[in-house]
């Protein structure tokens, strides 16, 4: 299954806003729930895919992430484990509004977003995760998003150390 982004609607065949039944449909993998940030439904993960599907009530799909084997590509560029500053370079021009902070960038133009975590330190390092959301997701509040950063970053740290 190909796994191409299209901005604010998808990757591949999961679209933003499907439900649960009809993201597992649509992956045709094994998911496994696990627990979310506050109040918000459980995640899926599609273990041997490298994807987590997180939902927002009642149940509709807000933010999938991707950290390997599965490398999703946005308009031909393969993005993840691209080095990172090559990959700034091919969004610099792209996206006017791009945010980037020391664990990599958010694209608000295109509703993606990268995780290098040595992004600031070590440029040449890969990209590990690549994620996209729908329009909103961001602006939550500041502190649930700085726990859900630090929750993905931890996350990664334990993957790369196993």
């Amino acid at each position: 299954m190909a796994f191409e982004i299209e901005p604010y609607v998808g990757v591949g065949s999961v679209e933003l806003g499907m439900t649960r039944e009809e993201v597992r449909t649509a992956v045709g993998a094994q998911a496994r729930p696990v627990a979310n940030r506050g109040s918000d439904p459980p995640a899926d993960f599609f273990v041997d895919l490298g994807m987590r599907v997180d939902y927002r009530a009642p149940g509709l799909c807000t933010f999938v992430e991707f950290g390997g084997p599965i490398s999703p590509t946005f308009q031909e560029q393969t993005l993840l484990q691209r080095p990172y500053e090559e990959t700034l370079a091919w969004f610099e021009p792209r996206d006017p509004d791009l945010l980037v902070d020391e664990a990599g960038l958010r694209s608000p133009r295109f509703g993606i977003a990268l995780y290098a975590p040595a992004a600031q330190k070590q440029p040449s390092d890969p990209v590990e995760g690549v994620a996209i959301f729908e329009r909103g997701y961001y602006e939550q509040d500041e502190s649930e998003r700085k726990q859900r950063m630090q929750k993905i970053a931890q996350r990664y740290r334990v993957k790369t150390k196993a």
